[in-house]
């Protein structure tokens, strides 16, 4: 079973706009070595059904106010743009934050994370979450012309020395005037690497590992043989959704709250990211400085709101 994100072309360009990070340098380069097990607190609780909680790394999030500020700053200066050039743009959307706070499954690791979601559909998305609007941008589809994605865009193809293009059209303007004194030192990735980091030591953890067995354990004695719940999760289930399939997400949900499989891993996994926080804390400050700028360039932008 695989989860398919929601893609969104218009938007690729101003997402890079919104993941940006000044003066963080290379910090995580620092911290490659495997993390030692951190300690965790002895009460474990479970999770409320299928709510993701809130991990200490989502304190680097870019908020959403803070995001549609700066697209609209970054429209605004396209709007000028191009007029400039003799078109007229083409309005985008920013698209609503379709990250489901109340989450149905975790394919990595965890699989099925709510009790609700078993009981109606098994393994396969509740019809409560089946029906999600992709936004459509106005300004990528294929009716444009060569010339109105130039201004744009810019020049896409890299020159064959394999430098940078020196034409990246209106969006290169946009970039330019959300970034106040030129280009600096980046490491956007900086926090989509140390989640994941945090997510790979939790999936070998010692106490992970032993909440898992004892979950494979509880779930053989069910008659339902699978090595961890992500292993049940991605089987081969038909759509709609058999009894069978209902019966073993109801034990798999079963199996997880005995052992306490989502507050061991919570627990870890949190623990894990406020080590590495402490670690990379002059990079993760970086970030926060570089979203303070860009959002009050923004505000600059749309005139000082």
């Amino acid at each position: 079973m695989t989860r398919k994100s929601l893609r969104w072309k218009g938007f690729a360009a101003a997402t890079a706009l919104l993941t940006f990070a000044a003066g963080c340098g290379s910090d995580i380069a620092k911290t490659e070595e495997k993390l030692s097990e951190p300690a965790i607190d002895q009460r474990i609780d479970e999770p409320p059904d299928g709510v993701v909680a809130p991990r200490p790394l989502d304190a680097y999030r870019v908020t959403e106010d803070d995001s549609s500020v700066i697209f609209q700053a970054m429209q605004k200066v396209l709007r000028e743009c191009m007029k400039a050039k003799g078109f007229e743009f083409k309005a985008e959307e920013l698209p609503k934050n379709q990250q489901n706070k109340s989450a149905w499954i975790d394919p990595d690791s965890l699989g099925l994370l709510s009790a609700a979601a078993a009981n109606e559909t098994g393994y396969h998305r509740p019809s409560s979450q089946r029906k999600q609007q992709t936004p459509t941008g106005q300004g990528e589809g294929s009716a444009q012309s060569e010339d109105y994605r130039t201004a744009l865009d810019g020049v896409l193809k890299p020159p064959e020395n394999g430098a940078q293009p020196t034409d990246r059209g209106c969006r290169g303007e946009a970039d330019k005037r959300l970034k106040p004194g030129g280009e600096v030192a980046a490491d956007a990735d900086l926090v989509s690497r140390l989640r994941d980091k945090s997510y790979q030591a939790t999936a070998i953890d010692s106490r992970v590992k032993a909440a898992f067995t004892a979950w494979a354990g509880c779930m053989g004695k069910k008659g339902f043989t699978y090595g961890n719940p992500a292993e049940a999760a991605a089987a081969a289930w038909p759509d709609p959704a058999s009894a069978a399939e209902i019966d073993t997400a109801k034990a798999d949900m079963l199996c997880k709250k005995e052992n306490k499989v989502l507050g061991t891993w919570e627990a870890v996994i949190s623990a894990y990211q406020k080590e590495l926080i402490k670690q990379n804390d002059s990079g993760l400050q970086g970030l926060e400085e570089a979203v303070k700028t860009r959002v009050d360039q923004a505000k600059a932008i749309l005139g000082g709101r």
